[in-house]
């Protein structure tokens, strides 16, 4: 993270923010998951390597499979800009959602539906479920989920919106939407799920002050 806002100081004070502390000490694969996002996201950010980049955001789809909604998104993004040949970006879009397919068909998952009823309408046993979910079932977990949620997120939504004001980049949209659509998907709001994006957001905030601050520099050195 240093090395993604040189600001060494800054960097301490956002991986002290508690959601990060409280994700080193899980017993899930979110830890390594973000490590590998936020790796992945600085060297295209960077643009030290799109392809690099994006090859690590492929290697999280071992660790967490739903990171495939950022993949798709960063793709999008690459191909939109130019930065990426459209065929390239939308070949790399197939590969992972069949690599994702791939690693949950070898793994025996049980689908979205179990992993959702399981999750937020009750079950002791997953195999137990039906493959069955109504709009009513879905639309209550979304509305509890919501409901709890913004306790969460609302800090961060803040540091965001005061980041794009600053400063607009394309990596706090791509993030947005990722979140979004990982919430509709699973509506949970365990911080666990979004920390890649809180660190996105206080990387994207503390980069904002330091491009602010170099037309000023230049001015000094003029009127001087």
């Amino acid at each position: 993270m240093v090395c993604w806002t040189r600001k060494p100081i800054l960097s301490v004070l956002l991986i002290a923010a508690y959601p990060v502390l409280i994700l080193g000490r899980l017993g899930t694969p979110d830890a390594l998951s973000t490590l590998l996002v936020i790796t992945g996201l600085w060297l295209i950010e960077r643009e030290h390597s799109h392809l690099l980049g994006v090859s690590i955001l492929f290697v999280s789809l071992g660790v967490r499979t739903d990171n495939v909604l950022l993949v798709l998104g960063v793709l999008g993004w690459l191909a939109w800009n130019k930065k990426m040949k459209v065929y390239l970006a939308g070949l790399l879009a197939i590969l992972a959602a069949a690599a994702v397919l791939g690693i949950n068909h070898w793994a025996g998952s049980y689908g979205w539906i179990v992993l959702f009823r399981f999750s937020f309408t009750g079950g002791r046993y997953p195999a137990q479920l039906p493959h069955q979910l109504t709009v009513r079932e879905y639309s209550a977990a979304l509305l509890r989920g919501t409901s709890m949620i913004f306790a969460h997120v609302s800090i961060w939504i803040l540091l965001g919106i005061l980041a794009t004001l600053r400063r607009s980049t394309w990596l706090l949209f791509v993030t947005a939407i990722a979140v979004a659509a990982h919430f509709l998907l699973y509506p949970s709001p365990e911080d666990r799920y979004l920390v890649w994006a809180y660190i996105v957001t206080g990387v994207a905030l503390i980069r904002s002050f330091e491009v602010a601050a170099r037309p000023l520099m230049n001015t000094d050195v003029i009127e001087s």
